[in-house]
């Protein structure tokens, strides 16, 4: 893919974002300039407290305000928000907006959660499914963090199936413009700078209690190409083929899932950590050689004590990283940004070179970030 052109003036945010981004499409602007336009995206959880009539007015203020497509939840490791037969139901509240999106001329894309998973019966009857850390103890006994972490194991060829169960029958929605995977890892060896503090931890190497997986079919696969047991190695976090056979799992399974999606005309992306190095460093995430039309770097600033500015240099480094091979949509955290600093991040977002921007998340949006993106 070429890098596209941005708009060169960014003086009049309120009637310039609405035509920032835009995929695919050419429109000419109100300083009569015709200009290759990108894409704006935004995370949408269920919204079980409004009305229909209420949505489709949130619906028409996604347009106005410059939103080309929206990431709905529909699997949230416990629960599906679309008429599911493989995950308990909660609500079909991808059916409610598909509709709406399409008279409003917004893509959706299912957004799931990949490897997390709460869901009681899976708890009840396939604990083996989960990860397991060099402590030997499951994140479904023991979840890392907080409670809902519980992971399953990419390893495990019931895993992969129960994932891909999930994605094919999205899949089938002929509306639905593509799949986004989120939690597409293994859990955090490593938190972001800030989070440590949140959580009261040092976190100046890998420590056991946080490294995953070590059950017993990973240590057999790994043995089986190594010659090396996991559990036996003097340094874990410095031995390159155990740290690369953890990368290669999750790289395989973005792979597989890329094929069915492709096979139903549909695009396929994820939510990633925020630049190549450090997604490897805390993930296992190998994001810049995935298989995919599209990556959202989470460039959330704050969790790693930055400033608006890092969101340029993040920005950077994925692109460079990409190689223009797949679309890179600069992701930003909401609650993080005060309404008058977003003139700012959009600036960032755009001399980082991203294919656009997505908002995490709808529901963080005040009425003042709204008259930002340029409601009238």
């Amino acid at each position: 893919m070429k890098r596209r052109t941005f708009l060169n003036n960014l003086a009049l945010i309120g009637w310039i974002l609405p035509d920032l981004y835009r995929t695919d499409v050419k429109k000419k602007s109100q300083n009569t300039c015709m200009k290759e336009m990108q894409k704006n995206w935004i995370w949408l959880r269920p919204a079980g407290q409004l009305s229909l009539d209420e949505l489709k007015k949130e619906f028409s203020r996604l347009k106005l305000s410059g939103i080309d497509a929206v990431l709905a939840l529909c699997y949230d490791g416990r629960y599906a928000y679309y008429g599911s037969q493989v995950v308990p139901v909660k609500s079909r509240f991808l059916e409610e907006i598909l509709p709406l999106a399409k008279s409003h001329d917004l893509e959706v894309h299912a957004w799931i959660f990949s490897l997390i998973c709460n869901m009681d019966s899976i708890i009840e009857s396939h604990q083996d499914w989960f990860n397991i850390n060099r402590d030997l103890k499951s994140s479904c006994a023991e979840p890392p963090y907080v409670g809902y972490y519980r992971w399953l194991c990419p390893s495990h060829p019931e895993v992969v199936q129960f994932v891909q169960n999930i994605v094919t029958e999205l899949c089938q929605y002929s509306e639905l413009a593509g799949i986004q995977l989120d939690y597409i890892r293994y859990p955090d060896v490593i938190l972001p700078k800030r989070l440590q503090g949140k959580y009261g931890l040092v976190q100046d190497r890998e420590l056991p209690e946080f490294d995953f997986c070590y059950c017993d079919i990973c240590r057999k696969n790994f043995e089986a190409i190594s010659n090396k047991d996991p559990l036996n190695l003097e340094s874990p976090e410095n031995d390159l083929d155990w740290r690369s056979f953890r990368e290669q799992k999750i790289s395989s399974l973005v792979s597989k899932f890329a094929g069915i999606v492709r096979k139903e005309n549909k695009t396929i992306s994820a939510a990633v950590f925020a630049t190549p190095t450090l997604a490897k460093k805390y993930v296992r995430q190998d994001w810049s050689n995935w298989d995919l039309d599209a990556v959202f770097p989470m460039i959330y600033h704050n969790f790693y004590d930055q400033e608006v500015k890092w969101i340029e240099q993040a920005t950077k480094e994925g692109k460079m990283a990409l190689s223009d091979r797949m679309a890179l949509y600069s992701g930003v955290f909401i609650p993080s940004i005060p309404a008058e600093d977003l003139h700012a991040v959009l600036k960032r977002v755009r001399a980082g070179g991203a294919d656009g921007i997505s908002f995490y998340s709808w529901n963080a949006m005040t009425a003042a970030h709204w008259q930002v993106l340029g409601e009238k």
